[in-house]
């Protein structure tokens, strides 16, 4: 890649010998420029996010490494639509990836509404792929299908004359477990949408 985090920085990306379905770096790009540095850190981080919610048809955006917008619905029209809801002024030039088929509807939608670096999906339509066609800078990937093991690794850092190792997070957070901090307290919905219950690849 031309460079880093920063256009004075020198990167480079590694990927595993035989990468995992659905993880990063065994996607397909099926248009665009080659991802940047950025790029390639924003999308796994959406792509990550996305897939802790296996039993529902999820999409994440993701912009300056931190998601934007999280929804889980009945198809991918509304989970991008709930997604791009919850913050559109952020949305704009994010990275969106779902954990289902991406059809045409949904892209028609992305086109109208925003700007969009990349995209990432398990599969894509023919329909879908022509009506990106005509956004011929926007980068889509095609992940493949989601191996259950491709975001159970450990996580590493790097310190200063060490690595830091952990488990993933792969914690969640039930109704119960939450507790009001204002006057107002939440009601049913407002606790359902937090937890998005259910839905998490740990349970």
């Amino acid at each position: 890649m031309r460079y880093g985090e920063n256009p004075h920085q020198a990167a480079a990306l590694y990927r595993d010998p035989v990468p995992m379905s659905g993880s990063l770096t065994a996607a397909t790009l099926i248009q665009g420029r080659a991802l940047s540095f950025n790029n390639i850190a924003d999308a796994d981080t959406a792509l990550e996010c996305v897939n802790a919610f296996p039993k529902g048809i999820g999409c994440v955006i993701v912009k300056h490494a931190n998601p934007c917008g999280v929804a889980i619905a009945n198809n991918t029209l509304q989970a991008y639509e709930r997604a791009f809801a919850t913050d559109p002024t952020s949305a704009f030039g994010g990275i969106i990836a779902f954990n289902r088929a991406l059809d045409e509807k949904t892209v028609t939608a992305i086109l109208d509404r925003q700007f969009v670096e990349v995209i990432i999906a398990p599969s894509i339509t023919l329909e879908a792929r022509r009506c990106l066609a005509e956004k011929e800078n926007i980068r889509v990937l095609e992940s493949g299908p989601t191996d259950p093991r491709t975001f159970h690794h450990l996580s590493l850092r790097r310190v200063s004359g060490g690595l830091l190792v952990q488990t993933q997070d792969l914690g969640t957070i039930a109704e119960t477990d939450l507790k009001s901090m204002t006057q107002r307290t939440a009601n049913a919905e407002e606790l359902r949408d937090l937890c998005l219950p259910g839905e998490s690849r740990s349970s």
